[in-house]
């Protein structure tokens, strides 16, 4: 495994005392578990980067699929179409426009992404910028050619709940919700290490699409 030392997170306005600390992260740091790992991974929602709407963790993970018959045909019960819920891993990337590593992955992100279409797994950029507006967040991310969606989110909030003091940081999290890797810096073999992460996670049965819990605190956190 090739590893580079992690960007720290820009100190800026409202961050700053949040991430104070991130100034000293070193490549050691970054070897030390995240506190994540085995836990349910924290509700996360914004705006879309690409596209009208929002973009909400749960619905990635709770994934409304509608059934076709053998020609390709919606299946019907009575008036409506039958569906059923797939339940997703997720794959996040927290990313910000002045991070070279990040931009440096651009390419190998879409790769990876494209290669696991039609799989039970989605790939999600979280833009974690401080100092620049959603469209200029937008229009940097096409000029770069991101084609993977990305999440607009309370910065503050991202980056207090998956802990982000440096970036890289990407954050695998599997089909029932619980975050299983924690990848930090970018690395030359990110194809190979997300494949051998994935293999296990893709091959989890369906858990079904029971409702996560969360607390009201949390889900008023999640919406600010």
């Amino acid at each position: 495994m090739t590893h580079h030392r992690p960007r720290p997170i820009r100190r800026a306005g409202l961050l700053i005392a949040l991430l104070a600390t991130a100034l000293a992260v070193t490549a050691a740091a970054a070897d030390t578990p995240s506190p994540l790992l085995g836990k349910r991974a924290p509700l996360l929602s914004g705006r879309a980067a690409f596209g009208a709407g929002l973009i909400n963790l749960q619905r990635l993970q709770n994934e409304i699929v509608y059934e076709k018959d053998a020609q390709g045909k919606p299946v019907r019960e009575g008036n409506r179409i039958k569906v059923h819920i797939v339940r997703n891993a997720v794959v996040l990337n927290f990313f910000a426009t002045y991070c070279a590593p990040c931009v440096r992955e651009i390419p190998t992100f879409n790769r990876i992404a494209k290669s696991y279409e039609g799989r039970p797994v989605k790939f999600v950029y979280v833009n974690v910028d401080t100092e620049k507006t959603a469209d200029q967040v937008r229009e940097f991310a096409r000029s770069k050619g991101i084609a993977v969606e990305m999440i607009l989110p309370s910065v503050r909030y991202a980056v207090q709940a998956y802990r982000i003091d440096a970036l890289p940081r990407i954050v695998v999290i599997d089909r029932k919700g619980i975050v299983t890797h924690v990848v930090t810096g970018f690395q030359e073999d990110l194809a190979k290490q997300l494949g051998e992460v994935l293999a296990p996670v893709l091959a989890q049965p369906d858990p079904g699409a029971a409702p996560l819990k969360r607390s009201a605190k949390q889900k008023a956190k999640a919406t600010r």
